[in-house]
């Protein structure tokens, strides 16, 4: 059984108080709006069905264009991948974060400036604006501030971070807060004319997450699945394996694949040493330099941690303490 993904604002069970506040918006009256809460909330679902009821239309008749292109900024040469239609652009962060400055500083704001059609304003949908560093954001801020009669944002965030409550950016949208509520639950259950155990469908109705409850309702369980533990395992086997530095543009890859998961990457360290004690041999002695090197390497701001970590797990490799 599939939890159906709405398409229409009306259509909603779950989430459906989130519906309700979104639908009180029409093309007149758009303002800025920041959608945050923790992930697998159905933030992505409520924002196109948005859109469909902006534009009073069906999702089926979008054209979305998925582009990556190449772009000139102060000399320098930058990538921007990003999703295009008749209605919106779309951008995410995270798959943009090694230049997402120049994305926020360049491109954001070229397209920002430009003049509409019919004095009408464009849409721009952000996610993951909770992985770009503080001075980015109020890069975007002043953008979204400046352009604010031609362009209308819809902002989407999955961390609670102080530094997005306390920004300009959250003074400059509705802000509108994501949760599974429960009563929703028990209404799409019996929407649903499925039998459950008391048991599944009380784990069902505590559940904060679409993704485990899509899990209890198909499987009655949930996955006993750690994407984290299987990079870790990479990696391990990569410095392992290694005779020179050619590694290293493959621990890059790793670590910002794990990033993109929506994993604190700074707690990466103290991770790999619970995997070498839980699944590899490790001396008393090693032990105690694997520690000392991931209090070293304990990094404060996100836009730190990927060489932090980089250099943990070279240095893991150098000191030979696989």
């Amino acid at each position: 059984m599939i939890l159906s993904k709405p398409t229409q604002l009306n259509e909603f069970i779950i989430n459906k108080h989130l519906s309700d506040i979104l639908s009180l918006f029409n093309i007149n009256n758009m303002q800025n709006i920041i959608l945050f809460g923790e992930k697998n909330t159905g933030k992505k679902t409520l924002v196109h069905a948005f859109i469909n009821h902006l534009f009073s239309i069906s999702t089926d008749l979008i054209h979305i264009q998925n582009i990556t292109k190449t772009y000139k900024y102060r000399k320098h040469s930058y990538t921007c991948a990003f999703k295009q239609c008749n209605y919106y652009y779309e951008i995410d962060c995270l798959e943009n974060i090694k230049m997402i400055k120049h994305i926020i500083n360049h491109f954001i704001s070229e397209l920002c400036s430009n003049q509409t059609l019919h004095n009408k304003y464009r849409i721009i949908i952000i996610h993951n604006i909770d992985s770009i560093h503080h001075d980015n954001l109020k890069s975007l801020s002043n953008i979204i501030e400046k352009y604010y009669k031609c362009n209308k944002f819809i902002i989407l965030s999955n961390n609670n971070k102080k530094h997005i409550y306390n920004s300009k950016i959250f003074n400059l949208c509705v802000p509108i807060r994501s949760y599974i509520n429960k009563n929703e639950i028990e209404q799409y259950i019996t929407h649903t004319n499925k039998k459950f155990t008391k048991k599944i469908k009380k784990k069902m109705i505590q559940c904060t997450d679409l993704f485990e409850l899509q899990m209890l309702m198909e499987y009655k369980s949930l996955p006993l699945y750690n994407p984290i533990e299987i990079f870790l395992d990479k990696i391990y086997t990569l410095l392992k394996k290694s005779e020179d530095i050619l590694f290293i543009p493959t621990l890059k890859t790793f670590i910002y694949d794990i990033y993109l998961l929506n994993f604190n990457i700074q707690k990466l360290p103290i991770q790999y040493i619970k995997y070498i004690l839980e699944k590899k041999e490790i001396s008393n002695d090693n032990l105690h330099i694997l520690y000392h090197l991931a209090n070293k390497y304990n990094s404060v701001y996100t836009f730190e941690a990927f060489s932090f970590i980089e250099n943990f797990f070279i240095e893991v490799k150098y000191k030979n303490l696989l």
